[in-house]
């Protein structure tokens, strides 16, 4: 009996628990789709499709153009980024010039203008203790 314990204290300060951030997604323009979401940890890769840390999507149906998301993230400084993917080919669709046919937000719900917001106007820390965020689709 003493070796688990004894395992378990020595393993304890590498243990990293994740947090639970949950999205309650608002103004979807209609119930259709699915919502994805990217966090990130880098301005380096914000708000690109490709350099996300976490990657998740509603598994509940869009209901009166509103649905949660939760991501489970460690501890840390990430900006999250979604879409509403209403015709559900899992692409995030913008006409020949690259203005979105889809809704987007951001967290912290930054003005945009014609390019996507800072990393920085999205940030977020992530402590020990799990989140709540709104977040306005614009279309």
């Amino acid at each position: 009996m003493k070796f688990p314990v004894l395992f378990l204290l020595l393993c304890a300060p590498s243990l990293v628990l994740a947090v639970d951030i949950s999205f309650k997604v608002e103004n979807l323009r209609s119930n259709k789709g699915q919502v994805f979401v990217g966090i990130y940890d880098s301005p380096d890769t914000f708000p690109s499709g490709d350099g996300y840390v976490a990657y998740c999507f509603n598994k509940e149906k869009i209901v009166d153009g509103r649905v949660s998301v939760t991501c489970s993230v460690e501890p840390g400084y990430y900006a999250a980024a979604m879409y509403h993917d209403e015709n559900e080919n899992m692409d995030f669709d913008t006409n020949f010039v690259g203005i979105p046919k889809e809704g987007y937000g951001f967290t912290n719900n930054p003005k945009i203008g014609l390019s996507p917001p800072k990393f920085e106007e999205a940030a977020f820390k992530v402590d020990n203790q799990n989140l709540e965020f709104i977040v306005r689709m614009k279309y």
